[in-house]
């Protein structure tokens, strides 16, 4: 059976479940299983069920311009995660990430100047020192959720195979039959890793890999 759109996939889960009174949820199970591929779901080290990493692929990298108004921007619609902030001068500084709780202590914060550091919070980045120099981002953007039967996405062209095991997965959590529901999480699971493993491997395809260090003196 082919997997190429939301359609086919709603097929393929009903088909390998076998059961009529659950056709109208199928695309809830779905939708669960776009949401933790987004955004990932952590699970204890003595669980039965493995941690879901958050899908990374090259097709969901973006980049934007950031124009700070008292040291603070709005992160863009579907922004994810961050992979990486610079301000495009002369040397095209990188900024360093500092997380919430410690970013308050910072002497900077408040200051003028060229942005060095940044944190983010709730959907909102920070600058520090002060400035209004644009920033640029490039950054992780979630694929438009699934809609139409023809709808389709990166995940179709290289891995199916996580919208089906992930929807299944839900789909016997929800019918209480947890053994199939943790054996198609741990698929899942091992699916994602591989796709993010595929991404990491084109992203350093025919690279020499350089020891460097980050503050040389």
């Amino acid at each position: 059976m082919a997997l190429t759109n939301y359609g086919e996939l709603k097929t393929a889960v009903a088909t390998r479940l076998v059961r009529s009174n659950l056709t109208s949820q199928i695309v809830d199970f779905i939708a669960i299983a776009h949401f933790k591929m987004m955004r990932g779901e952590w699970h204890g080290p003595m669980e039965a069920r493995r941690t879901i990493p958050a899908l990374r692929l090259q097709d969901m990298l973006e980049s934007a311009t950031l124009t700070p108004t008292s040291g603070a921007a709005s992160a863009p619609t579907g922004y994810l995660a961050a992979r990486r902030l610079y301000v495009d001068d002369a040397e095209t500084t990188a900024l360093r990430y500092i997380p919430p709780e410690k970013w308050y202590s910072l002497t900077t914060e408040g200051q003028g100047g060229t942005p060095r550091f940044y944190t983010i919070e709730a959907g909102v980045f920070r600058f520090a020192p002060y400035s209004t120099e644009t920033v640029s981002l490039d950054y992780y953007k979630e694929l438009d959720a699934l809609s139409d039967d023809s709808d389709t996405n990166s995940i179709f062209t290289i891995g199916p195979q996580a919208y089906l095991y992930g929807a299944l997965a839900e789909a016997y959590d929800h019918i209480r039959q947890h053994d199939r529901a943790i054996n198609y999480h741990n698929m899942f699971a091992a699916t994602v890793e591989a796709l993010n493993g595929q991404t990491r491997e084109h992203e350093h395809s025919g690279a020499v890999m350089v020891a460097t260090v980050d503050n040389p003196v």
